[in-house]
């Protein structure tokens, strides 16, 4: 790398730190042959977020002079880096060869703060303006196709099954802790399921390489064309963003969601993809704070045995797969990649998930009962907000600690498992 760019990364290495996704970047960089397999394995074994961004800078400058041009474009081409571009531009120029986002596209023109035709960039309130135009432009078009009623905004669930759910139950690991409980979750998500009219496949004891075949297999299926929806249930140990195989080996929360995407999954587009991670998400334990209005606390479970919290001592790191690279979408109308969605986790990052050797995890025990009592009057999102109340409230370990679900919707419309009692109601 030409000492330039490497003054460019270590007088702006602060900033870089505080914001880089490393992980997603580390993907790019990998992909076009910047660095290596065991790069990406270094970085990613890193425990946080900022360790992994410090790593992959220290790394960079040693990986050739093509390292910070592909450095450039992947900041540009991954979602939400694209401000620290603004950082790496003032010192390129069109005379020098500036970096350009894509070589082979020449509309884009370079990256530098003046182009050479000596306008500058377009000012983000413009594109803000034009973003805003054209959702006017959107929402008079859904008005005039009648698309302005509140029935628009429930996903169609008329298929009967819905479409099918995936359990996969580790429960017996090589180098872990035995899951005791978790065959209970997996019977309770299967008899909730089924009576949720969708078609339950169940795999037990997977190691890292057969659950990612396994979903890999599973979203490839012919049976998504005709279906509503799908819902995966994944209960394992984890780590924050990682879910371990019973061999020991840890896979990516995010890759394994990305066989669901719009690029991946072309049968799954516009439907709502549900799933459900039962998994500690660090080894923190959530100790519990006093509520001063006490009037309002719902009565307290008999304390459950903190048998099995789950979390490993150490992290094995897993070397992710390829991002998918999205291909031009002829049609007029579009959706995000990551739009239909919902990933309901046990637990918020950090934290250990709770589990019962004879009544199964907090989060599952949860999910049983206000689904069941719910399902035929409530969206899934309203559903999990009672599945939050229900774990933050209803139950506590003997020693008092506490834990509470993380769902993270991306969602666009409601989900209603019975939509026909919903529309009567």
């Amino acid at each position: 790398m030409d000492k330039k760019h490497k003054d460019l990364l270590r007088k702006n290495r602060m900033t870089l730190v505080e914001d880089l996704e490393a992980t997603q970047l580390s993907n790019y960089l990998y992909q076009e042959g910047v660095i290596s397999e065991n790069d990406v394995e270094t970085i990613k074994a890193k425990p946080t977020r900022r360790a992994q961004a410090e790593k992959l800078l220290d790394i960079l400058p040693r990986r050739g002079p093509k390292a910070f041009d592909v450095f450039c474009r992947a900041l540009d081409e991954t979602d939400g880096q694209g401000h620290l571009l603004d950082l790496l531009r003032p010192n390129e120029s069109s005379a020098s060869g500036a970096v350009s986002s894509s070589t082979q596209d020449g509309n884009r023109g370079s990256l530098s703060l003046e182009r050479s035709d000596g306008t500058r960039p377009i000012d983000p309130e413009q594109v803000a303006i034009k973003s805003n135009a054209s959702t006017s432009s959107n929402d008079k078009k859904n008005a005039e196709r009648g698309f302005d009623d509140d029935n628009d905004l429930v996903y169609s669930m008329k298929c009967k099954p819905h479409g099918l759910c995936l359990i996969i139950n580790n429960v017996d690991f090589e180098y872990l802790s035995r899951r005791g409980g978790s065959d209970v979750d997996a019977k309770k998500l299967d008899e909730l399921f089924t009576k949720l009219q969708y078609t339950v496949k169940m795999v037990r004891n997977q190691s890292s390489k057969q659950l990612k075949e396994t979903l890999f297999q599973f979203a490839k299926l012919n049976d998504h064309e005709m279906a509503d929806s799908v819902v995966v249930c994944l209960l394992s140990h984890g780590l924050e963003g990682q879910i371990y195989g019973v061999d020991g080996v840890l896979v990516s929360i995010p890759d394994l969601l990305a066989l669901f995407n719009g690029y991946a999954a072309k049968d799954l587009i516009g439907k709502p993809k549900m799933f459900f991670i039962q998994a500690c998400r660090g080894s923190d334990f959530d100790r519990g704070v006093d509520v001063i209005d006490s009037g309002h606390v719902s009565p307290i479970e008999a304390p459950l045995t903190e048998a099995n919290a789950g979390f490993p001592r150490t992290a094995v790191p897993d070397v992710q797969p390829k991002t998918i690279k999205p291909e031009p979408d002829p049609e007029p109308e579009t959706l995000p990649a990551e739009a239909d969605m919902l990933v309901a986790y046990s637990t918020v990052p950090g934290y250990v998930s709770w589990n019962n050797l004879a009544k199964g995890s907090w989060f599952v025990q949860a999910i049983a009962d206000i689904f069941s009592a719910y399902a035929h009057t409530e969206d899934v999102v309203s559903m999990l907000i009672r599945v939050n109340h229900k774990v933050a409230r209803e139950f506590e370990s003997y020693n008092r600690k506490k834990q509470i679900p993380a769902p993270v919707i991306m969602l666009t419309k409601k989900v209603f498992f019975f939509p026909q009692q919903q529309a009567g109601k």
